[in-house]
């Protein structure tokens, strides 16, 4: 679970922290929020099918980071 820095409001971006000891290898990591209600950021693909859109616009759905062997950081959409 990710470390939340102050401040934390409702409807707001939210700095958070996350322990994570990198050994060198190409990965992708994915954030996934959880708002004051219980609800459960979904991935796209959740998003597409509970969506009459199914290009899934002005949705909110998780995003990633892929970090290569060097060390190059890469935002990623699923």
């Amino acid at each position: 679970e990710a470390h939340l820095q102050q401040p934390i409001l409702s409807k707001a971006f939210t700095r958070f922290q996350f322990p994570w000891d990198w050994k060198g290898k190409p990965t992708t990591i994915w954030s996934r929020a959880i708002d004051e209600t219980g609800y459960v950021q979904p991935s796209m693909d959740e998003l597409k099918t509970s969506m009459d859109n199914p290009k899934g616009y002005h949705g909110s759905f998780t995003v990633g980071w892929t970090v290569k062997a060097n060390g190059h950081v890469m935002y990623r959409v699923q």
